[in-house]
């Protein structure tokens, strides 16, 4: 297996992970480390956000989700094999691209 320096570590990196370097990912919009830094700004900035408490929402079988309660964000997870519809609000950010509007299966959604 080949293998490269990682920056900064010294430790050595296969190289078949050089596409999830911080370099690389920053660059890729559609990258994990741009989801992550792009819920935090998010996550930071808008009031649906407020609140400690939340409620358990209606989901279809094999899914999850939630609404906090004082801000009224809604998380929806969809751990099931199939698009799931999602429910009613103003999509903010999602783990992944819908699929004719619904969200597909290991994805997650926030809504307002």
């Amino acid at each position: 297996m080949a293998r490269t320096a990682s920056r900064g570590s010294g430790l050595p990196m296969p190289a078949e992970w050089a596409s999830l370097t911080v370099e690389k990912q920053l660059e890729d919009e559609d990258s994990t480390l741009s989801l992550y830094r792009h819920a935090l700004d998010v996550r930071r900035r808008h009031p649906a956000f407020r609140g400690d408490a939340l409620d358990w929402y209606g989901a279809p079988a094999g899914c999850f989700a939630f609404r906090r309660r004082g801000g009224g964000l809604v998380c929806a997870l969809n751990t099931s094999a199939s698009p799931i519809s999602l429910p009613p609000g103003e999509l903010l950010l999602s783990s992944a691209p819908l699929v004719d509007g619904k969200l597909p299966p290991d994805a997650a959604a926030w809504l307002v």
